[in-house]
């Protein structure tokens, strides 16, 4: 994307032709590319943030880390029971 489709989105959205300065732009990947390429490696795990970043927007950091440490822990669990 380059500096005028951007401008002519911005003015779109606020409805005004305005005048546009823009100081800096960046694809925003919304966690697409933050997801790690293994999940564990011999008797090493990762969970929350060191396996997947979330963008702050909704508070899904802290509860996917939890619910990674939640499923991590039972599996654990399966696997010393012999399940």
């Amino acid at each position: 994307m380059d500096e005028e489709t951007i401008t002519a989105r911005v003015r779109r959205a606020i409805g005004a032709d305005i005048p546009i300065e823009i100081l800096g732009f960046k694809q925003w990947s919304a966690g697409t590319y933050l997801v790690a390429e293994k999940y564990a490696f011999g008797r090493a795990f990762l969970a929350g943030d060191a396996a997947h970043l979330y963008a702050p927007t909704g508070g899904f950091g802290m509860n996917t880390g939890i619910e990674d440490g939640a499923n991590l822990s039972w599996k654990l669990a399966a696997v010393l029971q012999g399940w």
